[in-house]
């Protein structure tokens, strides 16, 4: 979601990660095992490749994009109650429908579990059955490192003017995320919210935390255009890291032992190549992503060239594998290049974004720190403007005529 491989935060983050290499869980010193052949086929409690391909086989090809209406500049604003809009979501899902979308990547937020419980749990089954009626399974986020790590309930901030995502916030917040004492209330959530859904048919798998070695900070990002409230004493991208590493694997434990009938997943995301064997924070998510995941997914906002290289590295695995965000047209990543490769190799595809609202994702990255006055002609992400017409009718129809014909799986 939030670029620092190649765009402008690039510089700023690698000079804070110079020289840092840590292991949690008293193995401070300890290297990280090779990955790839080190990886083992099966772990407690993780699919074993076998399931993971019936899983496949029986659901197909899956496109889709990470979805948000355009009423909405972030999560909360989406699932609050007065702010809920489902009319405009079965209108927006029905425009994926047509083109044939089936998949809609979607976040929840703990604030809304905490807040509210079953009365919250009740708007996502009432999400569920819009996405039945318009033929899409979603994806379902649990917790996301990205963006603003202060949010509060209530009245979201107006969008600022003609920035990508101004809005977009982190779950858990910065305040629970350093505050370990209180993670039963994480647990809670993650536990009763898998639990209502775990065998729930409409829902097509669970993904843990969005790319969560993601380490911006508030101070890092447009600090000339948000004001935030002050991040916790001692916050900075390395204790982030470290409880973000923390707050993963309780995730996953928390997630698998409901035992859903859905898979569980987290994306690999960021700089560090699979191949990686460095002692690296990289390196340590990956590998705990690779084995706790029954699917593998990923992120790349990369050239088709740079996929294909990528993807090459995530065969190995032997698993069914779906990139859960791509497509930033003016970095060369475009749904008329990337979504054929990614059908010739049986990959499934969710670009980032559906329709230009609020969250304002048809601007570029860069608009975190420059002026624009105006949409730009290339637009970043989405695919529909806000009445439903197609930004690009050659994408939309290569949707539906890759939709249309066979798959063939790298088993």
């Amino acid at each position: 979601m939030i670029r620092t491989r190649r765009g402008l935060m690039q510089p700023l983050i690698a000079a804070m990660l110079v020289g840092v290499f840590y292991v949690l869980l008293k193995k401070e010193d300890a290297p990280v095992e090779v990955l790839g052949a080190g990886v083992p086929e099966f772990i407690p409690g993780r699919w074993s490749s076998e399931e993971a391909w019936r899983w496949q086989m029986d659901h197909g090809w899956v496109v889709g994009g990470n979805y948000v209406p355009i009423s909405a500049i972030n999560q909360l604003e989406m699932w609050q109650a007065d702010t809920w809009d489902p009319d405009q979501i079965n209108k927006e899902l029905g425009w994926a429908n047509k083109v044939g979308m089936n998949t809609m990547r979607v976040f929840l937020h703990d604030k809304m579990y905490t807040s509210e419980k079953t009365v919250f749990l009740d708007r996502v089954d009432a999400f569920l059955d819009i996405c039945k009626n318009n033929n899409i399974k979603p994806i379902l986020v649990l917790f996301d490192a990205c963006w603003r790590g202060v949010s509060s309930l209530g009245t979201q901030p107006t969008p600022i003017p003609h920035t990508h995502n101004p809005g977009w916030v982190q779950s858990p917040d910065y305040e629970l995320l350093f505050d370990e004492s209180r993670w039963d209330e994480l647990r809670a959530y993650v536990l009763n919210t898998v639990d209502r859904f775990k065998k729930d048919d409409r829902i097509l798998f669970w993904d843990v935390y969005n790319e969560p070695n993601n380490n911006d900070l508030d101070f890092q990002l447009i600090p000339h255009k948000v004001k935030e409230s002050p991040i916790p004493e001692g916050a900075n991208p390395r204790t982030k890291l470290r409880q973000v590493f923390k707050l993963l694997a309780k995730t996953f434990e928390w997630a698998r032992s409901v035992q859903p009938v859905q898979p569980i997943s987290g994306a690999i995301w960021g700089p560090m190549i699979p191949e990686d064997t460095s002692n690296t924070w990289d390196a340590k998510f990956t590998k705990m992503l690779l084995e706790s995941s029954d699917i593998v997914t990923f992120h790349n906002y990369d050239s088709v060239e740079d996929i294909e290289i990528y993807a090459s590295r995530l065969l190995r695995y032997k698993r069914p594998i779906i990139c859960t965000e791509y497509m930033a047209r003016g970095y060369n990543s475009k749904l008329l290049t990337v979504l054929p490769y990614l059908k010739k190799m049986g990959i499934g595809a969710v670009n980032w974004g559906l329709v230009d609202g609020k969250s304002q994702t048809s601007y570029p990255w860069e608009s975190w720190k420059s002026n624009w006055d105006a949409r730009p002609l290339i637009w970043h992400h989405d695919i529909f403007w806000s009445n439903g017409t197609a930004y690009d009718e050659q994408e939309t129809d290569l949707i539906k005529d890759l939709m249309s014909k066979p798959t063939n799986y790298q088993r």
